[in-house]
């Protein structure tokens, strides 16, 4: 008997945990505050399986409204998913700006690491966000941090062929020249990526501003 309620309860505390993180995803704030209501949930219960919190839900839905109401009940803004994934880096992901300002205003960590060591700026500049490279710029976020594979930003960016941000990392002082685990530069990525790009002339024009644009207004020495 007592084994049996134990599982029936541990049952009924997942599909609860379940209703709860699906409400934060879809906006369903009404729902939010009954689950928190009840007292047996706590606001940044996780899911088992990936580590998904309400915020997380939320971030990565674009659901501000719900991340204020979660922040308003006190939820570990950094808190992070078994792949080390925080709100602020689902929203850069997602490209969800709006949500970036609002978690930065509260004072979210713009360096924490996921799984890989990417940072929200890396994650950005991959994903050709420029608005929101620069909005984590403005904020004083290292650019200079380097993931697992030794790639900061610019290398990121580079890789992408993301020209314009590229540009954007170095006119705020990035180092250009960093190497990565592969002994590679951004520069070195750009090339290649050049070498396989399908509209040459335009990469080869977009390759000249970038190499020259360093070369005339910085002077990294190593």
């Amino acid at each position: 008997m007592f084994l049996s309620r134990f599982f029936e309860s541990k049952s009924s505390y997942r599909r609860r945990k379940s209703k709860y993180i699906d409400a934060a995803r879809n906006g369903r704030i009404n729902e939010l505050k009954e689950c928190l209501g009840e007292g047996k949930l706590r606001v940044d219960c996780q899911d088992k399986l990936v580590g998904e919190t309400a915020l997380l839900a939320a971030a990565r839905a674009g659901q501000k409204e719900v991340i204020d109401f979660l922040i308003s009940h006190n939820c570990n803004i950094d808190m992070q998913s078994i792949n080390f994934e925080t709100a602020l880096m689902v929203a850069v992901e997602n490209g969800h700006k709006e949500i970036v300002e609002l978690l930065i205003s509260h004072r979210c960590n713009l360096e924490c690491q996921n799984k890989v060591g990417w940072t929200a700026i890396m994650i950005a500049a991959n994903n050709g966000f420029k608005d929101i490279v620069e909005l984590l710029i403005a904020h004083k976020c290292n650019i200079d941090n380097r993931g697992k594979l030794g790639r900061t930003a610019f290398a990121y960016a580079c890789m992408q062929g993301h020209i314009s941000i590229a540009i954007l990392l170095i006119e705020a002082g990035c180092n250009y020249s960093n190497k990565d685990n592969a002994g590679k530069t951004g520069m070195d990525h750009l090339k290649e990526k050049k070498r396989s790009a399908v509209k040459e002339v335009q990469v080869t024009n977009k390759l000249r501003l970038l190499f020259e644009f360093p070369l005339k207004h910085f002077r990294h020495t190593n």
